[in-house]
């Protein structure tokens, strides 16, 4: 099994029970289910390796065990994609898209596969980024003079306080509404931005 240093970022890993071992997990074959370690870490513990882990189910269809994460991805996914229940409560807090696109990233249809939607999101993050530090080197600030979190109403205020230009500041919002509607587009929030 590979063995990861953290969970993905936007997993929600409080849905699923964690299982931890003193041995490091393999894939069990256990009658007509496989059971899957998946999301392996490994912490010390008192001078001792900890393996924690998701127990991951599944119906063996006959998928060849050497490469099971990509035969049976789908089965794989729709364990972490959860209940309906978790689906909801994920989308009421702005979380589902975030949890679902890190679950297809770790499990690809095939081998090396790369998530397309994942690679949008991070660029309309780093644009995001960009355009911030812009922003504050065009009045002579940096990322450090902002608050943790803003909002566009903030943005503009900093802007006005910090002497931006009518101008500047009607340009600049143009530019981070194109933002929000890539966030739109992607099925992301702003709050994600900050993650």
């Amino acid at each position: 099994m590979t063995v990861i240093n953290a969970l993905p970022a936007g997993f929600q890993s409080r849905f699923f029970k964690e299982v931890e071992s003193s041995v490091e997990p393999e894939l069990t074959l256990n009658g007509t289910t496989v059971h899957f370690p998946a999301f392996v870490r490994a912490e010390t513990r008192d001078g001792e390796t900890v393996y924690k882990y998701f127990d991951v189910p599944v119906q063996w269809k006959g998928q060849p065990l050497s490469r099971f994460a990509t035969a049976a991805y789908a089965d794989i996914r729709k364990f972490f994609y959860g209940t309906m229940e978790m689906q909801a409560e994920l989308r009421d807090d702005n979380l589902w898209e975030a949890h679902r696109q890190s679950v297809r990233t770790a499990f690809p249809k095939v081998e090396g596969g790369v998530n397309e939607q994942e690679l949008r999101w991070e660029a309309v993050k780093a644009n995001f980024w960009s355009l911030v530090d812009e922003a504050c080197e065009a009045v002579g600030k940096t990322r450090a003079d902002l608050p943790a979190y803003f909002n566009d109403a903030q943005m503009i205020a900093f802007a006005q306080e910090n002497g931006m230009s009518a101008a500047d500041i009607a340009s600049y919002s143009l530019k981070f509404a194109s933002i929000s509607l890539d966030l739109l587009h992607n099925g992301r929030n702003w709050k994600e931005l900050f993650a």
